[in-house]
């Protein structure tokens, strides 16, 4: 990314001040990780989430847990990936525009992307009431795997001299009910 110190180590030599927050100068590290502006967002995604998260570098954010279910692994990945875009887009904004997005505005517009994403997976989520929640700050429709169906079954006396076997349908290698009237 054209942050100040990728800039000055092309050869460009020019002034460096972070646009969001205006205490130090502007460094990868510090816009996306260090900044106050960039803290504020990670800590309110620690708070969605329910415990801190290690906010250090993209290798740490992207380090989610095996635990949650593809839905919600899927969501939380386009949430830090629309939190470093809104960062830059916020940063963009600030430096060329003369216009301030407070960080209420940016988690706005983190949200509103990351529901886009999460409402038109077709991975499934967890039936807990943790994931549940947390779908749900994102704005996004929790997808469950379908139920069973469940089939009435009526039992008949087989005819004389014939004996009947009833199955659950689960035989083995059987895609339908597994049947059969055996004459004994």
């Amino acid at each position: 990314m054209p942050t100040d110190d990728n800039l000055k180590i092309r050869g460009l030599a020019l002034p460096s001040i972070c646009n969001l927050c205006r205490s130090t100068e502007e460094s990868s590290a510090h816009l996306f990780f260090n900044c106050s502006f960039a803290k504020l967002i990670w800590n309110w995604l620690s708070t969605q989430l329910g415990y801190p998260i290690d906010h250090a570098s993209t290798k740490s954010l992207l380090s989610i847990s095996a635990s949650w279910s593809p839905q919600l692994q899927q969501v939380l990945i386009s949430t830090i990936v629309n939190s470093i875009a809104v960062i830059w887009h916020c940063r963009n904004k600030s430096r060329f525009d003369n216009l301030n997005i407070n960080s209420a505005q940016a988690i706005q517009m983190i949200k509103l992307n990351t529901s886009f994403t999460g409402n038109f997976t077709k991975l499934c989520a967890k039936p807990s009431l943790l994931e549940f929640s947390i779908l749900r700050a994102f704005q996004v429709t929790a997808k469950y795997n379908k139920a069973p169906t469940i089939s009435e079954v009526n039992w008949a006396m087989p005819l004389m001299g014939w004996v009947k076997i009833n199955t659950d349908g689960a035989a083995k290698g059987s895609p339908g009910h597994a049947r059969g009237n055996f004459q004994g």
